[in-house]
């Protein structure tokens, strides 16, 4: 980790997704300065290969790495389950994942789960991700996963909050009900931004694991614990990039954050 404790703390995602992981960071940690990007022009990254995923990955940790970071967040849990590997190993900073501190809320939750959803990307549904981390913690949990695309094209859309959003939760979630599972994981950063529409459908007795809330305690902590959590006195100027569209990003991200940003859109490919 660099010496320098203002240094800024790099998101990174598919797309607008992540955005829920850099509000939990703002929340929890509000002296703390962000630099995010959102591959909104190559998004979604659940219908690619591992190779293309690592690919695309490793050009955007480049990128951030010239602004000086001393931390990363995959805001991405397709990416993690992909190419988090691959990422650590090629770069210095140190590299936080979202997966299993969300797998550890949800086992280590009162009650602990024992029938666990899992909506989430197909690449992540195809990597067993989740399963992996949760049965490392709890053998006997019984792991239901879906993919679920539809979703992430809303989201990425802004169509979240919307009718089509409603309704496509339904669809994808009405096995978990009829299932009757107690915990259901939000596997993609997009998610929860149909938290509400998630939540009235499957009801109280559902406890719902946002990853964004797990992995936020975890870097804090770890912050702390190496003595980097930033010591400021003026407000955080956070900057945010992506490679596609600035309109939709913007208006997404004032919903999300509850304020405007300004993207500035470069060209990824050339990292």
């Amino acid at each position: 980790m660099p010496a320098d404790r203002n240094a800024p703390i790099g998101i990174f995602d598919s797309g607008v997704g992540g955005l829920t992981v850099a509000r939990r960071v703002m929340l929890d940690m509000p002296e703390e300065r962000i630099v995010y990007f959102g591959d909104t022009a190559r998004a979604p990254y659940g219908i690619r290969t591992k190779e293309r995923i690592t690919a695309q990955s490793m050009q955007i940790m480049r990128f951030l790495e010239t602004h000086g970071l001393k931390m990363a967040i995959i805001a991405c849990n397709t990416i993690c389950v992909s190419s988090y590997y691959e990422l650590t190993g090629a770069f210095d900073v140190p590299i936080m994942e979202i997966v299993s501190p969300a797998a550890a809320d949800c086992v280590n939750g009162s009650p602990p789960a024992v029938k666990v959803g899992v909506i989430a990307t197909a690449a992540t549904v195809k990597s067993e991700g989740y399963r992996i981390e949760i049965h490392k913690l709890n053998p006997r949990a019984e792991v239901l996963q879906k993919a679920c695309p539809d979703l992430v094209t809303l989201a990425e859309r802004g169509l979240a909050e919307s009718a089509a959003g409603a309704l496509q939760c339904e669809i994808y979630l009405r096995s978990f009900k009829e299932a009757r599972i107690d915990t259901l994981v939000l596997g993609c950063t997009h998610f929860p931004l149909f938290y509400g529409h998630i939540a009235a459908y499957m009801g109280g007795n559902v406890r719902l694991i946002d990853p964004a809330a797990a992995s936020g305690a975890k870097v804090k902590k770890e912050l702390a614990e190496a003595g980097l959590a930033a010591e400021r006195r003026d407000k955080p100027e956070h900057a945010f990039y992506i490679s596609g569209d600035p309109g939709t990003f913007e208006q997404i991200a004032r919903n999300i954050l509850g304020k405007p940003v300004r993207p500035e859109k470069i060209n990824i490919c050339k990292y």
